[in-house]
């Protein structure tokens, strides 16, 4: 009966761990766990201003899914499914910022209870039949030369903890 009684409160102890490890201890301890995109869409203006129109996004869902998993040692990955492709990618976050970085790139993000958000801007580019970027700068040069013209733009990206 002692050895029964031991091993559960081994057992108790250990599992309580584990938890307080996932949990984080700074600032930014909510930030731990993982994090399902729930909304996107695109600012009115490429400065993040304005409206958003996420009106594609239901659409988008029934193809894409992308999530973030913020582990206590400072490691993060984003995880994207697309057309039944997957890839994660892996990066890291410091407790004292609200940013996290994938593969060199930084991203400012806040968080509001249950709801984390970042903006994504893009620059302006001109693109050739291909799909590639050509060298054209302006929309007038790039349609001119029979391209196709990208505008900057700056999306908002919604993610909701599990």
């Amino acid at each position: 009966m002692k050895k029964i009684l031991l091993m559960l409160s081994l057992a108790i102890m250990f599992s309580c761990e584990d938890e307080n490890e996932d949990s984080g201890s700074g600032s930014n301890a909510p930030l731990v766990g993982k994090w399902n995109m729930t909304s996107m869409g695109d600012y009115e203006n490429a400065n993040c201003s304005g409206n958003v129109d996420n009106s594609g996004w239901a659409f988008m869902q029934s193809f894409f899914s992308q999530s973030l998993e913020f582990k206590s040692d400072g490691t993060v990955a984003m995880s994207i499914s697309a057309f039944g492709i997957n890839s994660t990618l892996p990066g890291t976050w410091t407790e004292d910022k609200d940013q996290f970085c994938l593969m060199g790139d930084c991203i400012d993000f806040t968080i509001n209870g249950d709801k984390l958000s970042y903006n994504e801007q893009s620059e302006a580019y001109c693109e050739d039949s291909s799909g590639n970027e050509t060298g054209e700068t302006t929309q007038s040069s790039c349609e001119s030369a029979g391209n196709d013209w990208y505008p900057a733009s700056c999306a908002l990206n919604e993610f909701t903890k599990e």
